[in-house]
């Protein structure tokens, strides 16, 4: 069997796009419910055995590790994604790009976080093993993400599920044992974290190795131009982290020590289930509206209209989904405790900002294909900006709460400023007014949950009820977006396979 199918490659942004989401989009989503979702699907194991405060202190520490990529490769993984699309003809140039962004996140990269092991040894409170913990496994973790990034871009999405399910069981199975059995606590979970990184690094090491496509070869000419691409985003990148991750610390330092750290970090990660929905969409959109403007731009216009338009359809009637029942999940994930049981009333806020998502990642592919990145760096500083300003402003009078609401303003601020830019770069029309009757629905949905579906203890009844009225909103989203025909078409062909 080949290492790619390079006609696939080449043709990713022809047929049906919405086909292609979901014949790849199932996978990344299949992936990404048991990757990321483990953290969410052993939450009632870890509440068992960890306080609130081991949470919060847990969900500080990868906060601050979030950040430390960006100086292990130096966003060259993300040059590598862009220069995909144009070399993914020329395998030796293929095997020339991977080998030598392989080589320089190895050398880099231990370099780099040498430096920080020891940097962090003088200013921090945590013991040697934590700060090793939270430096160097970064390396592999990134190295094996190199390879991730590889087959997402040649949608080999069944590589992807593999290699990555296979190492986030394990690493996960030893995170449990070592604070259930051996108690452990943060330390344990850490370890586990470092074990997946070592595990995905291995398989990505030798899977490419033995298909010849990771070499002992260095492109400086590449090198200088991957960099010159990726280095520009750097910026971009701190600016993400100040606008996801920042917030934890923040809580931490102004709450030192005490609970709602905790339930923040929960609530956080019951909102990433709004993220997977997003992610698995966005995987292969970027591709196939690279590859399209690279190759077909007109009919790539038109696609994107009609496929952007389906995705936020998808993402409004997610969130409202996540909504009407948060206060189900937090029960369910923290065994009923009652330490954890107020955690749900920031998981809805928390979702708002993955609503813009669709487009960040539209736009931001937009403007990466023109090259002109700086406007990407413009965008997510003035996100970051506002974020950060809203935040020391109002966490201290409004804890938790504050954040949902600054990260919602700060989403807003980077689409409109891409948006601007995209539409400068690209003359696309989005047709956006299409999706103002939908936009009406999810906010109608949104108001009546908070006026007759909160304040209440849990009840089967009321459970019923709110799963009657999301069906219903299911309904008229497929009745409005005229989609029944397509479902129906979708269904019979699963059911005529089997």
């Amino acid at each position: 069997m080949p290492f790619i199918n390079l006609t696939n490659i080449a043709d990713i942004h022809e047929g049906s796009w919405a086909k292609s989401i979901f014949k790849v989009g199932k996978w990344y989503m299949f992936t990404s419910l048991i990757i990321k979702g483990l953290a969410v699907f052993t939450m009632p194991i870890f509440t068992h055995y960890l306080s609130p405060v081991e949470i919060g202190e847990y969900g500080a520490l990868n906060a601050m590790k979030s950040i430390l990529p960006l100086i292990v490769s130096f966003g060259i993984d993300g040059a590598f994604i862009r220069f995909f699309q144009l070399y993914k003809q020329d395998i030796k140039k293929l095997k020339s790009m991977f080998s030598t962004s392989y080589w320089f996140v190895l050398i880099v990269g231990f370099i780099s976080m040498s430096i920080c092991f020891y940097s962090f040894q003088l200013n921090s409170q945590y013991s040697n093993y934590t700060i090793a913990l939270l430096c160097f496994p970064l390396i592999l973790l990134q190295l094996g993400q190199l390879g991730i990034a590889f087959f997402n871009q040649s949608l080999e999405s069944h590589k992807t599920t593999l290699f990555q399910i296979l190492a986030t069981v394990l690493g996960v199975g030893l995170s449990i044992i070592l604070v259930s059995h051996y108690q452990m606590g943060v330390l344990g979970r850490l370890i586990g974290d470092a074990f997946i990184a070592i595990v995905l690094m291995t398989m990505v090491t030798v899977y490419f190795l033995r298909n010849k496509y990771l070499k002992f070869v260095f492109n400086w000419q590449y090198l200088k131009e991957a960099l010159w691409f990726s280095v520009p985003l750097l910026p971009t990148g701190i600016a993400a982290w100040i606008n996801t991750q920042s917030p934890v610390l923040m809580m931490q330092q102004q709450y030192p020590k005490q609970d709602i750290v905790g339930l923040f970090s929960i609530a956080a990660s019951i909102a990433t289930i709004m993220y997977f929905i997003i992610d698995a969409i966005t995987q292969v959109l970027s591709p196939v509206v690279m590859s399209g403007l690279i190759n077909d731009r007109d009919r790539t216009h038109k696609k994107t209209r009609e496929l952007t338009l389906l995705c936020m359809v998808v993402v409004l009637f997610a969130h409202i989904g996540i909504t009407f029942f948060a206060q189900e999940v937090i029960m369910l994930l923290s065994n009923n405790n009652p330490k954890y049981s107020t955690a749900y009333v920031y998981v809805s806020g928390l979702c708002i900002p993955f609503l813009f998502s669709i487009y960040h990642r539209l736009f931001s592919t937009i403007i990466s294909f023109h090259q002109r990145t700086v406007f990407i760096t413009i965008a997510v500083l003035s996100c970051a900006s506002v974020i950060y300003s809203l935040n020391t402003l109002l966490i201290p009078k409004f804890g938790a709460s504050a954040i949902a609401m600054a990260q919602t303003m700060g989403a807003i601020v980077m689409v409109s400023i891409e948006f601007y830019f995209a539409r400068k770069l690209e003359k696309m029309n989005l047709g956006l007014w299409r999706l103002a009757k939908f936009l009406m629905v999810y906010l109608i949905a949104i108001v009546l949950y908070y006026q007759f579906f909160t304040g209440f203890a849990f009840s089967w009844a009321l459970f019923g009820l709110k799963i009657v009225f999301v069906l219903l909103v299911a309904l008229v989203f497929v009745m409005m977006g005229n989609y029944q025909n397509a479902l129906l078409d979708l269904v019979g062909r699963k059911l005529g396979k089997r």
